[in-house]
């Protein structure tokens, strides 16, 4: 898949999902980054980064080095391990993204889903209407406030419309994208669609993603990845 065997991985923790995710030195002395899925619906958002990837070609979008399809498809890209992930912001970093997301947003987007397919998942407000009561016991809101917000949040998101024609990934935030001098790397293109830009969810602070853990045993999926 990858034309060298690896020398040398790093288990990557944190994100928001179980996906398997590693980095790895090649013989070559390339390095890349290994994404698997661990479930069936992982499994399906792997297949759909992989299909956006392909549409795109800009420096924004990481290169893929491999893909292998299957039950639990395996996505290799390059590895942005040096790269600078905010937060912090350094002067210009934003100005810089901004300036990439104008770039990506007159990609042609013709070949991506429907919008309308990630509404389900931009709908949080509405179940938490329908039962509050786990929202609740987190304690981040009073059951007043509950009670008071959440039905308008729930309608604001409902009233919003889906329908545009410019090229969104849709999960823009700081540890979904990297800098690399002037150049910004968007990762994470599972959730792309066609869509009015002004509403794309962009969200400068979050932190970045976790470190390294030690070395840990290479799976067997990864071990015969050479050839």
């Amino acid at each position: 898949m990858t034309g060298a065997r690896p020398v040398g991985w790093v288990f990557r923790a944190g994100g928001f999902t179980p996906a398997e995710l590693w980095s790895l030195n090649l013989a070559d002395g390339r390095r890349v980054f290994a994404k698997r899925a661990t479930q069936d619906w992982l499994a399906d958002a792997l297949r759909a980064e992989y299909r956006t990837l392909r549409l795109v070609e800009a420096d924004f979008r990481c290169e893929v080095v491999g893909w292998e399809d299957g039950d639990r498809p395996l996505l290799v890209l390059e590895d942005l391990r040096e790269t600078y992930w905010p937060p912090p912001w350094r002067p210009g970093d934003v100005d810089r993204v901004l300036a990439t997301l104008e770039r990506m947003w007159a990609l042609p987007a013709e070949d991506l889903p429907s919008a309308e397919d990630v509404r389900t998942i931009m709908s949080g407000w509405r179940l938490i209407a329908a039962d509050p009561s786990a929202f609740v016991r987190l304690g981040i809101a009073s059951p007043r406030w509950v009670s008071g917000c959440v039905p308008v949040l729930r309608d604001a998101a409902d009233a919003v419309s889906y329908r545009g024609g410019a090229f969104l990934h849709m999960d823009v935030r700081s540890d979904n994208l990297c800098l690399q001098g002037e150049r910004v790397v968007l990762v994470d293109w599972n959730w792309a669609v066609p869509r009015t830009p002004r509403l794309t969810p962009y969200t400068m602070g979050r932190a970045g993603p976790c470190g390294p853990s030690s070395l840990p045993t290479l799976p067997p999926w990864l071990s015969g990845s050479g050839g």
